[in-house]
């Protein structure tokens, strides 16, 4: 896999030097960001999937937010032909009450870094 950049969720820092917020300690904590590049933390959803759909950024994690907070944004990338899964590369089921951590990015990339949490989680 080549190593790239992921959206988590505000500073770009370069993995080395990631200290983590503590609202999303799922995804920082993980092991398969030894696969990445580097992860930028924007502090928005909606800034973060802008950024993906304009192709400015590969692929987003989002971490357990609220619908309001990304499924406009989602709803968008499907229309342009992101793809957009929960972190184990199943669809979202929108009206459920608790929201999955969400992957939204270019197919490729999207494909990736699944293959890349699946292997660094066994």
């Amino acid at each position: 896999m080549q190593r790239r950049a992921v959206h988590a969720g505000g500073v770009n820092r370069p993995l080395g030097g990631l200290a983590g917020p503590s609202f999303v300690p799922n995804v920082v904590e993980s092991p398969w960001l030894a696969e990445t590049c580097h992860v930028n933390t924007l502090g928005s959803c909606a800034y973060g999937l802008v950024q993906i759909c304009l192709g400015r950024i590969g692929v987003g994690v989002f971490p357990c937010g609220d619908p309001e907070h990304n499924a406009a944004g989602a709803a968008v990338a499907l229309q342009l032909g992101l793809a957009v899964t929960d972190i184990d590369g199943n669809a979202i089921d929108w009206r459920s009450a608790v929201m999955p951590t969400l992957v939204i990015g270019r197919p490729s990339v999207h494909d990736d870094l699944l293959n890349a949490i699946r292997r660094a989680n066994g």
